[in-house]
């Protein structure tokens, strides 16, 4: 699964929260890629307030893969870049569920940044499985009001997100889902590995933590 985000995504979900890794309610899944090389953009109306953000993919194209940026600010500003792409966010503060790793390449989950170059430029979990997910640590809390999201190419495979889910926390542990209607809000992610869009959201995210969880359906 290979995933870049600056937000950007095809279908996944968002959730958000001051505690941590708790899913109780149905997810918004945002739409992600449709191939590994262009952006695709999803902004959260009203923004996420929090100081993590986690993403969990739901459907992918061949595997799993994400690179990122999101969209934000602090409490005072709004929509810049937050530093995934800049390496703003240093590598100690991006997690995951799980990484792909071989004696031939690392997936790991600091390759995540949006339009990161070489052999293995992005985050892919070691399973295709939901249950995956890529975390941003910001440190202090600020509001997220988009994410970008791009998955990666290899030779000539296309690997990408499709839809995942977003969630949220203060810190780290108890964390609450992006919802739509009551229900978990889907995410829709680039046409292209290297290409970027941008996608509406319902509202912005304040936080500390990012949670997102991924999850690709073959192509």
């Amino acid at each position: 699964m290979v995933l870049s985000v600056l937000i950007l995504v095809l279908p996944s979900s968002l959730s958000t929260s001051t505690t941590a890794p708790f899913f109780t309610l149905s997810l918004q899944l945002f739409f992600a890629n449709v191939d590994g090389t262009a952006v695709k953009e999803n902004r959260f109306n009203p923004p996420i307030i929090a100081r993590y953000i986690r993403i969990n993919p739901t459907h992918y194209s061949i595997r799993t893969t994400l690179r990122m940026e999101l969209l934000g600010c602090d409490l005072n500003s709004c929509s810049m870049p937050l530093g995934m792409e800049s390496r703003g966010i240093p590598d100690q503060r991006i997690s995951a569920s799980s990484h792909s790793t071989n004696v031939f390449s690392t997936w790991s989950p600091s390759q995540a940044r949006l339009n990161l170059q070489g052999r293995t430029n992005a985050w892919r979990p070691q399973s295709n499985s939901p249950n995956e997910w890529l975390q941003v640590d910001f440190e202090a809390t600020k509001k997220v009001t988009a994410i970008i999201t791009q998955g990666a190419k290899a030779v000539f495979t296309h690997m990408f997100v499709k839809e995942f889910a977003v969630s949220s926390s203060q810190n780290g542990v108890h964390w609450s889902p992006v919802l739509q209607d009551g229900k978990e809000k889907v995410g829709r992610a680039a046409p292209q590995p290297s290409r970027s869009s941008p996608g509406a959201a319902s509202s912005a995210l304040c936080s500390k933590h990012a949670h997102s969880i991924f999850a690709i359906s073959g192509s």
